[in-house]
Formats: structure tokens, C-alpha cells, sequence
């Protein structure tokens, strides 16, 4: 039998219908809103280590952090278990 595959999107969430000899499967990614952190405070960070703290802060563990950054997880372990240095 032949497959099809059909995509929409829309601003709000992404649909993906895949159809296999009558099998259909439907995965809707979340919207935006359920973010654990806010994209523009993130934007607000200058560095790499602020914007660890600050996804940290929010509830995030450290693998999503490092997935998210593209950086690797050690990275992301190391400044979070290092004290900030005082001025």
C-alpha cells in the first residue's frame, strides 16, 4: 500500500499525520506557553554561565540545559557546582 505523510503548521503547534496502511499516528509538539523558562529573560543573559544559572533556576536539569545551549553536559555541571567568585 503506499504512505503518505502530511505536515501543517501554525504558529501555535506543529501536527505531523503519518498514515500506514490505514495506521495513523498524531504528534503535536506544546505550545510555546509551556516553556520552563522565558526566552527573552534568556535573551537578556550575556553569558554562557548566566544563562546556565538561569535555566537551572527555572527547574530545568542539566542534560536539557546543555542540549539547549549546545554545550556539553560537564560544562553545565561545572558552573553549577562552582561558587560565584565575590567582588
Amino acid at each position: 500500500m503506499a504512505k503518505t505523510h502530511k505536515s501543517e503548521t501554525t504558529h501555535e503547534q506543529t501536527v505531523v499525520e503519518t498514515s500506514t496502511e490505514g495506521n495513523t499516528a498524531l504528534q503535536a509538539s506544546p505550545p510555546a506557553e509551556t516553556l520552563p523558562y522565558d526566552p527573552a529573560k534568556l535573551a537578556e543573559c550575556q553569558t554562557t554561565s548566566a544563562k546556565i544559572r538561569y535555566l537551572a533556576a527555572c527547574g530545568m536539569k542539566n542534560g536539557p540545559i546543555a542540549k539547549l545551549l549546545g554545550k556539553r553536559f560537564q560544562h553545565v555541571r561545572n558552573v553549577l557546582v562552582t561558587p560565584l567568585k565575590s567582588r
